[in-house]
């Protein structure tokens, strides 16, 4: 019974994980759609999460290879090697061996920084997406920065406090979002101030925001006023969110005992590892500590179905 829970609760993650790739995938490719529109999301769009996710659920969906190989020669030079390298360390093993394909994708279409990473290929359908590359609306106001002013630290924080539209963040907060070091979310940091695109506030340890207003300015300035109304996109810890879900898909392919008292515990283990995902939207779920016992596997559950609903809208 226990296993079959388990099992439940894996199938629920996946589908919940293909819901929002799809939906961001929409946004870059709207052949995808059927020539409908997509529905601009209320998040700012992680190139970096969303194929390392694509990548781990592409056994669920095939029409997913076809569309990260349509995007590799087109969107991997808007992409960090170095971050993508960063954040496949929280998703599941198998995630790192295909990359190597998507670089092997990435490199053929010109870009050589993915060079290295070829490895066996795999056979895609010709005409899943657009021959160029359109950015539009405000999810993929990140996408736009790296096209503008490269592919580093730089855009990732200012993408990031735009995001928080004026509300600060110290760096360390800021690099668990970006995905990398402290010590580059600080230097970069510094110059986007001396630059005038933030301010440093006073405390310590010193914190960093746009100034209010800027990233309503700049959306209109981007022509983007009309697309999604006066709001701008959210951040959504997007590589945390999938590794959670692909973590848990994961789970429910695991060996080892199936009794109710140990799968509740590596519930308890799924979540605490990424309770910080929680704790930063602000989203109320059953605490693990109230549960003892088997009895988490239902609250785990009602953590699923929150995550689910809270994602909805920001998709």
């Amino acid at each position: 019974m226990s296993e079959s829970i388990r099992d439940a609760l894996a199938s629920r993650a996946q589908e919940t994980a293909l819901n929002a790739v799809w939906a961001q995938w929409g946004v870059l490719n709207p052949v995808l759609l059927g020539g409908g529109g997509a529905k601009q999301p209320a998040s700012m769009l992680d190139p970096e999460a969303l194929v390392l996710a694509s990548l781990g659920l592409w056994e669920a969906e095939r029409r997913l290879v076809d569309v990260l190989a349509w995007w590799a020669p087109r969107g991997a030079t808007l992409m960090s090697t170095r971050r993508t390298d960063t954040l496949r360390a929280g998703f599941p093993a198998h995630v790192a061996s295909r990359l190597d394909q998507f670089g092997s994708w990435a490199n053929q279409g010109g870009d050589p920084r993915w060079k290295g990473r070829a490895t066996e290929e795999v056979t895609v359908r010709p005409g899943k997406g657009p021959s160029a590359l359109a950015l539009n609306g405000p999810a993929t106001l990140l996408l736009r920065l790296r096209a503008g002013f490269g592919v580093s630290a730089k855009p990732d924080v200012l993408a990031f406090l735009l995001a928080l539209d004026g509300a600060p963040a110290a760096s360390k907060d800021i690099a668990r979002a970006v995905g990398y070091a402290d010590k580059n979310v600080r230097v970069a940091a510094r110059d986007l101030v001396l630059g005038g695109f933030l301010e440093a506030r006073d405390s310590y340890p010193v914190q960093y925001a746009a100034r209010t207003g800027f990233a309503r300015g700049l959306i209109r300035l981007l022509s983007w006023e009309n697309s999604s109304g006066d709001g701008v996109p959210a951040w959504n810890h997007w590589a945390a969110v999938y590794a959670f879900l692909l973590s848990v898909a994961a789970w429910g392919e695991a060996d080892g005992p199936t009794n109710g008292y140990v799968l509740s515990s590596q519930a308890r283990d799924l979540f605490e590892r990424y309770r910080w995902v929680f704790r930063s939207a602000e989203l109320r779920v059953p605490d693990p500590n109230r549960y003892p016992g088997e009895h988490y596997l239902g609250a785990f559950s009602d953590t699923l179905d929150a995550l689910s609903a809270w994602l909805a809208k920001r998709l």
